[in-house]
C-alpha cells in the first residue's frame, strides 16, 4: 500500500482514495512436532467453539494469561479434568479470575513445564512437558488441548511505518493512522481490549473517519477546480 491509495495483490493492483484496513489476528501456534498435524483431531484455539466436543474427558489448556485461565474455569464445568501447562511460574492472569479458577477441585496447574510435542495416532492422546528447571521430560494422557498463548495481527498487506514494535498497527480511537486515507479496525489496532464489541465498535469509527476523510477531500477538490 501506498499513500493510503494503492493496495497490491499478486498481480492485480486496486486504487482507492481511502482504505480501511481490517485483516484481524490469527492465534499463535506452538510450532512443535504434532501440533499441525492433530489440529482438529484434538487440537484446538478455541475452547468456546470446540469445549463440548471434550464433555467429561482430561484436557490441556497451554497458556498462563487471562484467555488460558479463563478457558480453563469454562473447560472445568464440563471436562472431568482441566491441566493448565504453563512455562513459568507465576501466571499473568487477572487475580480474581486466576483465585476463582485454582480454587476448582479439577483444575490443576502445571508450572514450569514446557509442551514440546503431541502424541497419538488418530488423535492426540498425549503430551510431552519439559521441566523449564530440570529439564526432565515426562507424557501427559489428555483427550484434548486448547492452545491459548496469544494472538498475531495480520500485517502482511500494513506498510511498515504503521507498524508498532509489537507488531499491531498505531491509530487514535476512530482508527485514523499517520497515512492519510489509510484507517484501521478490529484487532490489527493497538488497543486495551480485543473482543467482538470493540471490533464492531471499530469498524463503525474507521468507516466513519473514511467518510469524513472522503467529504473533506472531495469538497476540497471541487473548491479547488472551481477557484481555477
Amino acid at each position: 500500500m501506498k499513500s493510503g491509495k494503492l493496495l497490491q495483490h499478486k498481480s492485480n493492483q486496486y486504487e482507492a482514495k481511502a482504505v480501511i484496513l481490517a485483516l484481524g489476528s490469527e492465534r499463535k501456534k506452538l510450532e512443535i512436532p504434532g501440533e499441525k498435524g492433530f489440529s482438529g483431531r484434538g487440537v484446538s484455539y478455541c475452547a468456546t467453539c470446540d469445549g463440548n466436543f471434550f464433555r467429561n474427558r482430561h484436557v490441556a489448556v497451554i497458556g498462563g494469561g487471562s484467555t488460558a485461565v479463563g478457558d480453563t474455569a469454562a473447560l472445568s464445568e464440563i471436562c472431568r479434568h482441566v491441566s493448565l501447562v504453563y512455562h513459568g511460574a507465576h501466571l499473568s492472569a487477572i487475580c480474581s479470575l486466576r483465585k476463582q479458577t485454582l480454587e476448582r477441585q479439577n483444575v490443576s496447574v502445571l508450572y514450569h513445564q514446557e509442551i514440546c510435542r503431541m502424541l497419538g495416532t488418530d488423535e492426540v492422546e498425549r503430551i510431552r512437558v519439559k521441566d523449564s528447571e530440570t529439564g526432565a521430560e515426562n507424557d501427559i494422557r489428555v483427550d484434548g488441548v486448547f492452545i491459548d498463548i496469544g494472538m498475531n495481527p495480520s500485517t502482511k498487506l500494513i506498510p511498515k511505518e504503521l507498524l508498532l514494535p509489537d507488531g499491531y498497527v498505531g491509530a487514535d480511537r476512530n482508527g485514523t493512522t499517520k497515512i492519510p486515507g489509510a484507517f484501521v479496525a478490529g484487532d490489527l489496532r493497538k488497543k486495551q481490549l480485543y473482543q467482538i464489541m470493540t471490533a464492531m465498535s471499530d469498524g463503525a469509527n474507521a468507516a466513519y473517519s473514511a467518510q469524513l476523510y472522503l467529504e473533506e477531500n472531495l469538497l476540497s477538490s471541487i473548491t479547488t477546480n472551481y477557484e481555477q
